[in-house]
């Protein structure tokens, strides 16, 4: 458990070798650097290894579950993957999210998911297709984690996608209605 409030970053695992627009890990590390926060960063080696140094409130992991992990965190940085965005919204935490490549934008619906958190006051979506600089991640981050209002509706999200019907409650209706149209028909 954090003794202070602690972030997320991460690029996701699959798609961690597409993100040719994100804000580099160097300059991820200087947005939060000394901030009051403690930051796990989920990378894999290759992310980290030439850089200079490491911010002493950040501990870099290559994998934790993000079920464990976002269920101690007060905000989210990250890529935008659709495993991500929901697992960051099943615990109703403030997303920052930054697309990547137009590709991934345009396929895995990032931007889509950025915009809709936003226009629901639950995140912040950068645009990446334009240099994002450290100052500007850290004035992201700093606004979500000190306005309420992000983490009030994250946590309104949070209880509308628990309130929905799991798929093993949908199916049993589905299958009836089909065998009424079928009937019908």
């Amino acid at each position: 458990q954090p003794t202070r409030r602690r972030v997320c970053i991460t690029l996701g695992l699959t798609s961690r070798g597409v993100h040719s627009n994100i804000p580099s890990v160097e300059n991820l590390f200087a947005a939060v650097a000394g901030l009051d926060v403690e930051v796990v960063a989920t990378l894999a080696p290759e992310h980290v290894a030439d850089l200079p140094s490491i911010p002493d409130n950040v501990r870099v992991v290559e994998f934790v579950p993000m079920n464990t992990l976002l269920a101690t965190c007060s905000a989210i940085l990250h890529h935008g993957g659709a495993g991500t965005v929901f697992s960051a919204r099943e615990h109703g935490i403030p997303q920052i999210i930054l697309p990547s490549t137009f590709a991934n934008e345009k396929f895995w619906g990032q931007v889509g998911h950025a915009e809709g958190l936003e226009q629901q006051g639950a995140g912040i979506y950068v645009d990446t297709s334009r240099p994002v600089t450290a100052d500007e991640l850290r004035d992201h981050l700093v606004r979500v984690l000190d306005e309420p209002s992000y983490a009030r509706n994250a946590a309104r999200l949070r209880t509308e996608l628990l309130e929905m019907p799991a798929p093993g409650d949908i199916v049993p209706i589905v299958s009836r209605l089909t065998a009424e149209h079928r009937a019908a028909a």
